[in-house]
């Protein structure tokens, strides 16, 4: 089994000044796919279920992020915050449909290195995330006088 963990450092290390092309490419899509996994589960844990409509015409990818974005059942969690999750998974998955589709069009190290500066921004919107949750946690689990 792979972690999230592991298919990012592959992706970061794949993505070099000196790489080629096509490892410039590969890890563009392993860094996109992290961005998505951590979306979906994301999804699973603090979203209700996208309604059936929403979404019937979309691909699995942005129905995962219609989800996040719209459905999110935590309401400590901001809605804002996840917006912006979403749109740079988004612009991700651009920069994956290039690197995986448009093969003859030029795929630089500046794109793979915009993919891993998502990531990274994408991680730390993730762990603001997380930051808001064990707050109102922790305010839930204080006796009422020391709140």
């Amino acid at each position: 089994m792979v972690s999230l963990d592991d298919l990012a450092a592959y992706g970061i290390e794949l993505v070099k000044a000196d790489a080629s092309e096509l490892q410039l490419r590969n890890g563009t899509g392993r860094l996109y796919y992290v961005a998505f996994h951590l979306c979906d589960q994301a999804g699973e844990e603090h979203c209700n279920p996208l309604p059936t409509q929403e979404g019937k015409d979309k691909g699995m990818h942005e129905r995962a992020y219609l989800r996040l974005e719209g459905h999110c059942k935590e309401p400590t969690i901001s809605n804002s915050r996840l917006k912006i999750i979403c749109q740079k998974a988004r612009d991700m998955r651009e920069l994956r449909t290039r690197a995986d589709y448009h093969l003859d069009d030029k795929f630089e190290y500046d794109d793979a290195r915009e993919a891993q500066q998502l990531l990274f921004m994408i991680r730390r919107e993730f762990k603001e995330v997380q930051r808001q949750l064990d707050s109102a946690k922790k305010k839930l689990s204080q006796p009422p006088e020391a709140k």
